[in-house]
């Protein structure tokens, strides 16, 4: 009866251990996909161009706004 025990404990731990390296196969196969697929992708380049446009546009309306206030201030004082 001990015997048998010990064999149950002994196919069931085998088991275990079958799953655990097919995980473990499956777990680097998804690996190898991922970094495939990061060695595939274009390179981040920053949309400089864009973001000087944005400058620029902040620029011209800040300025625009200053202009207003050094407007309205000054017909303020004149009234």
């Amino acid at each position: 009866m001990e015997l048998q025990g010990k064999y149950k404990e002994m196919e069931e731990l085998r088991r275990q251990e079958e799953t655990r390296q097919q995980k473990l196969v499956k777990a680097r196969e998804e690996l190898a996909i991922a970094e495939l697929e990061l060695q595939n992708l274009p390179s981040y380049v920053p949309p400089k161009d864009e973001l000087v446009s944005i400058h620029m546009s902040l620029i011209v309306l800040f300025t625009s706004l200053c202009n207003s206030f050094k407007i309205a201030s000054s017909q303020e004082i004149l009234c």
